[in-house]
């Protein structure tokens, strides 16, 4: 059995070829290289000018302290969107374009989050849901709680140095 992406990355071109001569077929070939060449330009004016953006978003965070998780996840999805711009093709370009919209990009962004903690739901047990259906890491309250002290063997007493020499000797 064939894994989906597989199928979808055998598929692709074929759809884009036939879209491509399909269109080519409508409104004549000069007229869809012309229309492949400005969704090329125009994807990257866009994917240059929103890059910059996310850059500043993710020096933000950082300053403020906080993860730059946000611009990072939009910055992996508008590289999404500049290969699938190189890729030739109308269904690409405007998968690409889809996300260079924000929102769109957020939505994508959510989803892929959703499922990466699914899968990590899935695959560690202890890592998952609270009763009131937040998320959390690792519980470090569940299970017994042992009191106790603790003496470390490793180290000497600072008041009786020569007693410890002598309880070191052989014999």
């Amino acid at each position: 059995m064939l894994n989906p992406l597989m199928l979808i990355c055998l598929a692709l071109p074929l759809v884009e070829l036939v879209v491509l001569v399909k269109l080519g077929q409508a409104i004549g070939f000069w007229n869809t290289v012309l229309v492949l060449l400005l969704m090329a330009v125009l994807g990257g004016l866009l994917l240059h000018r929103q890059g910059w953006k996310v850059l500043q978003q993710a020096q933000t965070a950082m300053m403020a302290g906080q993860p730059p998780v946000g611009p990072m996840l939009d910055g992996m999805l508008l590289a999404a969107a500049g290969a699938l711009l190189l890729a030739p093709g109308l269904i690409s370009d405007v998968m690409a374009f889809l996300l260079l919209i924000p929102p769109v990009r957020r939505m994508v962004a959510r989803r892929l989050l959703g499922r990466a903690q699914d899968d990590v739901d899935a695959r560690d047990p202890a890592y998952g849901r609270r009763d009131d259906g937040t998320r959390s890491g690792r519980s470090h309250d569940s299970g017994p709680v042992i009191d106790g002290e603790f003496e470390r063997l490793d180290e000497r007493p600072t008041n009786k140095p020569s007693e410890d020499r002598r309880d070191m000797r052989p014999g």
